[in-house]
């Protein structure tokens, strides 16, 4: 009974392990800005993406340019660009979202990846 109690557990944990891991897949332009938001497409590429493209000290438009245009949301009214990274990697009832502060001269100031 014991054996057949540690197989159990090694496959659940393997599927759970599975459920949460976070794939690294390289930022794509193209493929963000067309990205279906129901899916992690936009997740898998966001820590590539700031890796090779930090977003700190860039325009606005560099942002907007590289990016496209913000997910429209009132979630965050004092973010001024915003953009789903699509279902969390738990049960994916809430999402991921990307937020990016401007400053006075529409540079980005700061970024941060939030759950709703």
């Amino acid at each position: 009974m014991r054996p057949h109690f540690t197989t159990v557990m090694g496959v659940g944990l393997l599927c759970l392990a599975g459920c949460v891991a976070r794939h690294d897949e390289p930022f794509d332009s193209s493929r963000w800005k067309s990205a279906d938001l129901t899916t992690r497409t936009r997740a898998d590429m966001v820590g590539d993406l700031l890796r090779k493209h930090p977003v700190e000290g860039q325009g606005e438009d560099a942002i907007l340019n590289l990016l496209g245009t913000p997910t429209t949301t009132d979630k965050w009214p004092k973010s001024e660009m915003v953009y789903v990274l699509g279902p969390d990697s738990g049960i994916g009832i809430d999402h991921e979202w990307l937020l990016i502060e401007l400053n006075a001269n529409r540079v980005v100031e700061s970024h941060s990846i939030v759950e709703d």
